[in-house]
């Protein structure tokens, strides 16, 4: 069941147009910048879009500071990021940060994708647990999900291992 709506929705996903992708992550980026939490938040969790997921890198203009997730073995690492860093490519082929510092200790709010959410906060990823094993362990202060309207789900199934957000976002 899991697989098969990942697999309805990423399809979804990849066949959004470069402009809508633009239009749909600018409508979370203003979400995003109104919060108060975001607001008065020094360090942010961002992350690397891939495979259309929103961009919220413009987020870097605002005056926080940005950490970027890296894969370490099994685990996420959180490092900084600057606007003129280069980022490396993994070989999940995601654009990490050429750290192995990690600041994520720092993170007043994180701010992760997802293939689905539902309205309470319950998040369906790739299907590797990165998030999961993240959150289970050193989980921030504020976690929000964002997506695009069609990712937005009544219900999703859940294990004792899937970690929810706090706030979901929907462009």
């Amino acid at each position: 069941m899991k697989d098969m709506l990942r697999q309805t929705l990423l399809t979804q996903r990849l066949a959004l147009s470069p402009s809508m992708v633009f239009s749909y992550s600018q409508s979370l980026i203003k979400q995003i910048i109104a919060l108060p939490s975001f607001q008065r938040a020094k360090v942010v969790g961002l992350y690397a879009p891939i495979k259309n997921e929103p961009d919220l890198t413009p987020l870097i203009n605002q005056g926080k500071q940005i950490l970027l997730p890296k894969v370490v073995g099994d685990t996420l690492i959180y490092g900084r990021w600057k606007n003129n860093d280069v980022l490396v490519k993994s070989s999940l082929q995601i654009l990490e940060p050429n750290t192995d510092q990690d600041e994520s200790h720092l993170l007043d709010l994180l701010i992760i994708p997802g293939v689905a959410f539902d309205r309470v906060g319950h998040r369906l990823g790739f299907g590797k647990g990165y998030f999961d094993r993240y959150l289970a362990s050193k989980r921030p202060p504020l976690v929000i999900g964002v997506c695009y309207p069609f990712q937005l789900q009544p219900k999703l199934q859940v294990t004792k291992d899937d970690m929810n957000v706090d706030l979901v976002l929907i462009a």
